[in-house]
């Protein structure tokens, strides 16, 4: 080989090892900030449970349900959900900060901060799909009318939203849930005994411990469907 394509093959290396490197620190970028949102994420939850532990019983509080979507491999993850006399409080715990914009029908919300713009999925459509998966397995047991879709942000997240026109939808900050789950908790009929509380928190358990590979596979749903 003369000394041209001796030149030109090193150049080759060269870029090959750049683009790895570019590859290999976005992949290493967006682990870092998964990492940084579940621990974010950890913590709202923690604060979304300690808000909930005064909510008068009967009731079963139960975190990270992995519900099957359709027939395939896919899977939706419920953050947090409470069983109450009442009905079914289907929690979407987003611990945000900074100032968040939305429409309900939008699918593209946007978080702004000091760090920039960051777009993500509409929580309450979000939320919603997750209802309708825990609408298909309890549709015996379950009145469609039952549930209530509570999206939570961080207390010191602004946000601004065109009002919501589904029902038993809200959108609050964790310092609010106790008053809005109090207020509904009073207002609302009962529904179910302790019995039928226990029935369903059984029913829905098997969905709790689930395997690595699915935990994983859902993992990889949301980057492919919910990446901006």
């Amino acid at each position: 080989m003369d000394q041209t394509g001796m030149l030109a093959l090193i150049l080759i290396l060269v870029l090959a090892a750049f683009a790895l490197y570019r590859i290999w620190k976005g992949k290493r970028k967006r682990k870092d900030h998964q990492k940084q949102l579940s621990r974010i994420g950890n913590f709202g939850e923690a604060r979304l449970r300690s808000n909930l532990s005064d909510i008068p019983e009967p009731k079963r509080i139960l975190r990270h349900l992995y519900l099957p979507v359709g027939n395939g491999d896919q899977t939706t993850e419920i953050d947090l959900l409470m069983i109450h006399r009442t009905g079914i409080y289907v929690f979407e715990s987003k611990n945000y900060s900074g100032y968040v914009k939305g429409k309900e029908r939008k699918k593209k919300w946007i978080q702004i901060t000091r760090s920039g713009i960051r777009p993500f999925y509409n929580p309450i459509m979000q939320n919603a799909g997750h209802i309708r998966a825990l609408k298909r397995i309890l549709s015996d047991i379950v009145d469609r009318w039952d549930y209530y879709s509570i999206i939570v942000f961080g207390d010191e997240c602004r946000i601004r939203h065109n009002r919501i026109k589904s029902r038993h939808t809200y959108i609050i900050r964790y310092q609010d849930v106790k008053e809005l789950c109090d207020r509904l908790a009073q207002t609302s009929r009962v529904r179910y005994s302790e019995k039928q509380i226990e029935q369903i928190a059984k029913l829905l358990s098997e969905y709790i411990d689930v395997k690595k590979k699915v935990m994983k596979q859902h993992a990889r749903d949301i980057e492919r469907n919910y990446t901006y």
